[in-house]
Parts: C-alpha cells; structure tokens; sequence
C-alpha cells in the first residue's frame, strides 16, 4: 500500500495498520536519501550510506575539505589557496569551478602535493551539488548547520548530566 493509501484511509476514519504506515515512510525515506548525501570524508557513514542506499550520490561537505586542503599547505600559502577553493563553490557553473580547480593544481601541486592529492580524491563528490537547482546549492555545500544543531544538543545534554 502506498503512502497515499494509508492517508486516505486515516481520512476516512479506518483503522491504519502500523505496517503500512512504517511502509510508507520507509518508501518516502528511500525516495528523498536516494538523491544525494551531504557529509565529510567519514568513511563509516559513506560506507553504510553505499549499503543501504546504494543509488545515493555523494556531496562532500565543502567546509571540512577547505580545513582538510588548508592544513596540507604552509601558513602563508593558505590565504592564497583559501581564495582559489573559494572561487571552486562560488562559481557560477560546474565548468567554472572545475577552472578553479585547475588552477589550484597548477598553482599547488609542485609544492603541497598531498594538498592536491586531497583535493583530487574527492573532486566529483564536492562538485555533486552543480547538478541541483541553484536555490539548494548554499545547502548542500556544508554540513555545519547540522553539525550546530549537534553541539548545541550536546551542550544541553552535558549541562544536565552536572545538575
């Protein structure tokens, strides 16, 4: 039975049997992860994600890989490089971004190879979002916001752990 089946159902004052409606959501939840997934370079969850919903597509999370790419460089190579990622998402089509990403190598990879090389290994997964309409872009970009949500649970579960 299909999400639409049990709501009708419900509306008509039937009894709605807990199987269906867990079918249901079970269907909505693997329609809505089946499209992309937003994360850093966990490998765990990337892991799981390939099991469970193997038609995903990967979005690596562009803040974590900015921090990752920067503690590769020196001190005073970062500003530089920070500027050149951030013209990598800021662009305004995938074939400007991949430009950016061009010009990163050329600039980069004699001298921070393993800057490069951490860049490269995760090249279509951080460029995922550009096949998405441009009003969900800022989302998909990052998972900070969630990870806020996080934190700020986890300073509420901590402070009532002291009282």
């Amino acid at each position: 039975m299909g999400q639409s089946n049990v709501v009708e159902s419900a509306s008509r004052g039937g009894g709605v049997d807990p199987e269906q409606v867990r079918g249901a959501v079970e269907a909505e939840i693997t329609r809505l992860a089946s499209r992309l997934a937003v994360g850093d370079g966990a490998l765990g969850f990337w892991a799981a994600l390939d099991e469970i919903y193997p038609q995903t597509r990967q979005q690596r999370c562009w803040m974590h890989e900015t921090v990752n790419v920067l503690n590769k460089l020196s001190k005073g190579a970062q500003p530089k490089a920070m500027q050149v990622l951030h013209e990598m998402w800021q662009a305004k089509t995938r074939e400007d971004a991949h430009g950016a990403f061009t010009l990163f190598l050329d600039m980069y990879e004699d001298k921070y190879p393993k800057a490069t090389e951490c860049l490269e290994q995760d090249h279509e997964e951080l460029l995922a979002f550009y096949d998405f309409p441009v009003a969900h872009w800022r989302s998909l970009l990052t998972t900070n916001p969630i990870e806020s949500l996080f934190a700020m649970i986890r300073r509420c579960t901590v402070a009532l752990r002291l009282m």
